[in-house]
């Protein structure tokens, strides 16, 4: 009887379950796997990038470049559109320089653009005031100068950039374009800031900055405007559901992580992102990428940029975060790896940042090794939505919530973490309902509620 009464309680509980068969099987956990020579490999791809091996790697075009003045209107096609919205207006006199077929120096550029009005010299700093394109097969080398952006630069060709600073310039008042005090809608309304010059590298582009300052560049806008960026075009989208075509298109790229040699990156054709040594101040962004492959951010700092530090989104692959000091965000993260991101968060210091000082969402992942996360507002390390995380060797110390927060995230493992005197939960692993999260797409940001966390050999 006692048999007969068990059984018809486990029937009607599996019959009022919206869990089938084989997603119990997902979510049962089991412990994951380390991979210890994928690991390996990604420190010694850090290992090699110096910036000595990085602008041995560099192949500029040896004729020179051909710069071409138009009229804004007529490269339309490029996605630059909302700086001119509602503070600029495309007008026909509104110019853009193409760069093409070759490479030009800052400095020629400056000379050419000088005789005809388009830029001018403030003291020591060259001031540039129409929007640059750098073309497919063309390069611009940008080294040892103070060069103030009056509006944006967009990559399909190679930016080089060295021992420089570059800021955005406000042209109507002729000095820095500093972010005014921003309320809580500017960050998320458009059209409520003025915008301010950014650099956007394109697919098939290639930026290169090393021992650099970047200051003060970008906004809220429509397309990645944000400061320094790196995308692809968003033809991804279309095709997430319909999973014949998202399987075909997702498992063609990238069987193997990193570089075998870095030149290769340099090919025709391949996206690419290397910045070394270099420090990113007041920016709208520190840094964001979307549907970029190959990017590297080591050895940098930044530092009180606005909404993130840095922000890789929708499905980067293959980013190493390594080395750098990551400090004082004012609106969110220090680092965010969002939605189909993969690759890994190295050896860096974020700290004092207004959330959350490593946060992996919707679906990204990452090995997150030997970071220092401390004192940051919202805890030390997040993992939202987003399973088999690998967190070794981390030192999680004194913020001001949570030390390391798992939900909806299965497959998680822990080794070797220090996580001491922080005011909420050293550990905490939960299930939420996020049903009424209306701005989210659920067709393409799936989860399950459902967490494990494999813990070994840590410190709480």
């Amino acid at each position: 009887m006692k048999l007969k009464a068990i059984a018809s309680i486990l029937l009607v509980i599996f019959l009022s379950s919206s869990v089938n068969g084989k997603e119990l099987k997902e979510i049962f956990p089991t412990k994951p796997k380390l991979n210890e020579r994928k690991l390996k490999s990604i420190l010694t791809i850090v290992d090699t990038l110096t910036p000595e091996n990085i602008q041995r790697s560099v192949q500029f075009n040896s004729k020179k470049a051909k710069i071409d003045i138009f009229p804004v209107w007529y490269v339309n096609f490029l996605p630059f559109g909302e700086y001119y919205i509602k503070w600029d207006r495309e007008k026909e006199e509104k110019k853009i320089v193409v760069i093409r077929d070759g490479t030009v120096t800052i400095k020629e550029l400056f000379s050419t653009l000088e005789k005809k009005g388009l830029a001018y010299k403030d003291k020591e700093n060259f001031i540039f005031q129409t929007p640059i394109y750098i073309s497919p097969g063309a390069s611009l080398s940008v080294e040892g100068v103070n060069w103030g952006l009056g509006a944006p630069v967009l990559v399909s060709g190679l930016l080089f950039i060295k021992d420089s600073q570059v800021f955005a310039w406000n042209l109507q008042k002729n000095h820095l374009s500093v972010m005014p005090k921003l309320t809580y809608k500017d960050y998320y309304l458009l059209g409520t800031v003025q915008p301010r010059p950014y650099i956007k590298t394109l697919k098939g582009g290639k930026l290169i900055i090393l021992n650099s300052t970047v200051e003060n560049l970008g906004f809220r806008g429509l397309s990645s405007s944000f400061g320094v960026s790196i995308v692809g075009w968003p033809f991804k989208k279309k095709f997430v559901e319909n999973p014949v075509l998202y399987l075909l298109y997702s498992d063609k790229w990238h069987n193997h992580f990193g570089l075998n040699k870095l030149g290769h990156r340099f090919k025709k054709g391949e996206t690419l992102g290397v910045i070394v040594g270099s420090d990113f101040i007041e920016n709208f962004m520190g840094f964001f990428s979307n549907e970029a492959d190959d990017v590297f951010l080591v050895g940098n700092l930044y530092r009180e940029n606005y909404q993130y530090n840095i922000d890789p989104h929708d499905w980067t692959k293959n980013i190493i975060v390594a080395y750098n000091w990551i400090e004082a965000t004012h609106k969110a993260h220090g680092v965010i790896f969002s939605r189909f991101v993969n690759g890994a968060v190295i050896e860096n210091i974020s700290i004092n940042n207004h959330g959350a000082g490593i946060m992996m969402d919707r679906r990204s992942k990452s090995y997150t090794y030997k970071n220092l996360l401390i004192n940051n507002r919202l805890g030390g390390i997040s993992l939202l939505e987003s399973d088999d995380n690998v967190l070794i060797d981390n030192t999680v110390l004194r913020n001001q919530d949570y030390g390391i927060f798992v939900r909806n995230s299965l497959g998680t493992y822990l080794k070797g973490n220090q996580v001491v005197h922080n005011l909420g939960f050293g550990e905490e692993v939960a299930i939420a309902d996020l049903s009424k999260f209306t701005y989210r797409n659920f067709i393409i940001d799936k989860y399950h509620m459902a967490a494990s966390s494999w813990n070994e050999s840590n410190n709480f």
